[in-house]
């Protein structure tokens, strides 16, 4: 029995983008999926790669520089 095999020729970088843009703007992974005729799982992917090459990282306080803040618990009213 022949085996199919699956040729993955990539995507543009352009639907990438446009599908983390989508993403961002909390528009959901099966949305994006059937918009691009791709699996959710490929959306996330996607948007996880692209999400950490592109943004930048967080860097947390050094030891003793932090800003801690207090928080009232009656704010709201």
């Amino acid at each position: 029995m022949w085996k199919k095999f699956h040729v993955n020729l990539g995507v543009p970088e352009k639907d990438k983008l446009q599908s983390l843009v989508l993403y961002a703007s909390d528009l959901s992974t099966k949305r994006i999926a059937q918009l691009f005729g791709v699996r959710a799982t490929a959306v996330l992917k996607r948007s996880g790669t692209l999400g950490s090459r592109l943004c930048a990282k967080v860097e947390p306080f050094p030891e003793g520089k932090g800003i801690v803040m207090e928080v009232d618990e009656f704010w709201n009213y």
